[in-house]
């Protein structure tokens, strides 16, 4: 299991580290979503990723469903500090949600947006 969250980890970690406008998460700890259901984990993950996209101002992508959270393409924007540092604490929250998912076995998949 620690494989799977080792995995997971890196794929979102690396799947925009080729953009130059790459957001670094700022980490947070996933024992924090540990009481949540796998439902409300879900949902969390679901209003994170709204939330990146609304305040980047790109597009939302491809919409979530209930088992797959999309996390939205970055890419061509170019924010500010301050809305780069907002940025980088919501990817920080979705890590944390993907890794809580992962070792509650939610059956959830989580993807970057390829728009």
């Amino acid at each position: 299991m620690r494989t799977s969250v080792l995995i997971a980890s890196i794929c979102l970690s690396m799947a925009g580290c080729s953009s130059a406008n790459h957001i670094e998460p700022i980490y947070v700890a996933p024992r924090q979503y540990h009481s949540l259901s796998c439902e409300e984990i879900a949902g969390e993950a679901q209003r994170v990723a709204r939330s990146a996209a609304v305040l980047a101002g790109a597009s939302a992508g491809a919409p979530s469903s209930d088992k797959v959270i999309v996390w939205p393409e970055l890419a061509n924007t170019n924010p500010n500090e301050s809305t780069r540092s907002a940025l980088g604490r919501l990817k920080g929250e979705f890590d944390g949600l993907v890794l809580a998912a992962t070792q509650k076995s939610c059956g959830l998949k989580f993807q970057q947006d390829s728009a």
